[in-house]
């Protein structure tokens, strides 16, 4: 299973759906309750260049609201992203169209269910290009022909709902319920061996579910040993004594030193022309490794390991 799997798996329960919605999109508000929410096929079949294709979404639910005996309903969709993605705002323009197509194709509906779409990044990288303007460069051309930009102007209107775990404060952090902060807290942890480390004495990990438990023991690559419904998340922790891995690499006893990683020829340093340099970086950062555990075992300044991912 893909952490991406473990993701969909926890977020669909409806309790965990709705804290999310409604903070991210309500301003905290109990807008949507957790038994107006019902699941709905997050597959969409489509006909394009001679072949039937698919297309498949991480969580879409239903959502009926009621106001003056009258019913009405709006689609909710999430999308999680570990990595960063500058084309995501088409990608979810997609999904939301491919949605409204089958409202009115298949279900044969007269009124539009309005389709939202929250995207829920977990990776470190600042997100760009929010808005299709931001992908699609429409001034250049533009200004080649001597036209106005008015036309394209719809391009600014549509954008992504982002929900950027880093970035949260503690005080936007703590307005979710106890299984979203512990998932958030799980996910700001991937290998970073600091945080990892304040895991074992945060108290939101004293009671841990079993759902949430077992998907927390995959995300961390660690062995819990789950009995019961709820667990000591800080105790099973502490037991582990530092032997942490995260996809193979050893964090706990790692301190400067690239263990378990084949590096090839690098051997923990970096040697030669600049290129060298930023190949084994980058290959260190896509195995898992922090910025702190990069600059240690290249013994490079962690300022040039910094530039060297942000490019």
């Amino acid at each position: 299973m893909k952490k991406d799997e473990v993701l969909k798996n926890v977020l669909s329960d409806n309790d965990r759906f709705r804290n999310i919605i409604n903070n991210a999109l309500f301003d905290g508000k109990n807008t949507i309750k957790e038994e107006t929410l019902s699941d709905l096929n997050i597959e969409y079949d489509y006909y394009s260049e001679g072949k039937y294709n698919k297309k498949i979404r991480d969580l879409l639910k239903s959502c009926v609201l009621k106001k003056d005996d009258l019913l009405n309903y709006v689609v909710f969709g999430i999308e999680n992203q570990i990595e960063y993605d500058k084309y995501m705002a088409l990608r979810c323009l997609e999904y939301d169209l491919l949605e409204y197509e089958r409202q009115i194709y298949i279900e044969k509906l007269k009124d539009f269910k309005p389709v939202l779409t929250l995207v829920i990044y977990y990776g470190k990288t600042k997100w760009k290009n929010k808005k299709l303007s931001d992908i699609i460069k429409v001034d250049k051309v533009c200004d080649a022909l001597n036209v106005d930009k008015n036309p394209w102007k719809w391009m600014d209107y549509y954008e992504l709902h982002l929900l950027s775990i880093n970035e949260l404060t503690e005080s936007e952090l703590n307005n979710f319920n106890l299984d979203n902060r512990q998932l958030f807290k799980t996910m700001r942890s991937l290998n970073n061996k600091e945080k990892l480390n304040i895991l074992k004495n945060d108290n939101d990990f004293i009671k841990v579910n079993k759902d949430m438990a077992n998907a927390i023991s995959y995300l961390l690559n660690i062995d819990i040993n789950i009995k019961g419904d709820d667990i000591n998340m800080c105790k099973a922790l502490e037991e582990l004594k530092q032997d942490w891995k995260q996809e193979g690499i050893l964090l706990g006893k790692a301190e400067g030193k690239a263990e378990g990683i084949a590096l090839g020829e690098a051997k923990g340093k970096a040697e030669g022309k600049a290129e060298a340099y930023e190949s084994n970086i980058k290959t260190m950062y896509k195995n898992g490794f922090d910025e702190a555990l990069i600059s240690k075992a290249l013994d490079l300044d962690i300022e040039y390991v910094k530039s060297v991912l942000s490019k």
